[in-house]
């Protein structure tokens, strides 16, 4: 869009404003060069024919800029998450993540919620969810091999109890059980081996399964409540 000579004033705004957006780095930059150019309009001195052409071009352009930017930061994030290979390098993408969701929509830093509410029209939110995801992950791996290294060293009825308790938690986990079901029965198995060549009651040893199960259900369904209250506890704030 340009104007004659008689506006020729005009273009040179338009020139900035377009600069602005070839620069911008952020979502935060296009909302400031579109907010340069909209003060333009209805500005005092400043005569601007076709007020309503104007705003819809530099709108448009806005548009533009903004699917152009969020194209690029998704392609560089996507690509960046194929190379993160610890939980510490995931917790540094996680929160980078949150900075461009929080630059791209605003109002998502002033919601305790989220990651879990309206970040579901987010173009960055799936990829948040897949970060997290894999995080998750990668600690369940962790947890597994740790216990797999700590089961193969036990020797004494102490550590075998005790590792008889985390494994049975670990069992009542679904996240677990999906991905290391046969790992865990194995681990049982292991334990329940040891410790009958120790010569200790079996019907013990059992005991201490169910009840690493029983507490890890447990705190599972607190956590899910106390969650739960505190949506319900939003909610009634937000009414």
């Amino acid at each position: 869009m340009r104007y004659d000579e008689e506006y020729s004033y005009i273009n040179k705004e338009l020139d900035k404003f377009e600069k602005g957006l070839a620069k911008a780095k952020s979502f935060e930059d296009i909302r400031k060069a579109f907010r340069n150019a909209e003060d333009l309009v209805g500005t005092e001195g400043f005569y601007v024919p076709n007020e309503d052409e104007l705003l819809s071009f530099l709108n448009d352009k806005r548009r533009l800029a903004e699917k152009k930017l969020e194209n690029n930061i998704l392609n560089r994030l996507t690509k960046e998450l194929k190379r993160v290979n610890s939980v510490v390098d995931y917790d540094a993408f996680i929160e980078a993540v949150r900075e461009v969701r929080f630059d791209h929509l605003p109002y998502l830093r002033r919601d305790s919620h989220s990651d879990k509410r309206q970040g579901e029209f987010d173009t960055f939110f799936p990829l948040l969810e897949a970060s997290y995801a894999l995080r998750e992950s990668r600690l369940r791996r962790g947890t597994i091999k740790d216990i797999k290294f700590r089961v193969s060293r036990a020797k004494s009825d102490k550590e075998l109890e005790v590792l008889a308790q985390e494994v049975g938690a670990l069992q009542a986990k679904p996240e677990y059980v999906k991905e290391y079901k046969k790992v865990l029965d194995d681990l049982q198995a292991q334990i329940e081996g040891k410790y009958s060549l120790l010569g200790k009651g079996m019907r013990y040893l059992k005991r201490l399964f169910s009840r690493g199960r029983r507490a890890s259900q447990i705190r599972t369904a607190s956590q899910m409540l106390n969650q739960l209250n505190k949506e319900i506890a939003d909610l009634k704030r937000e009414l």
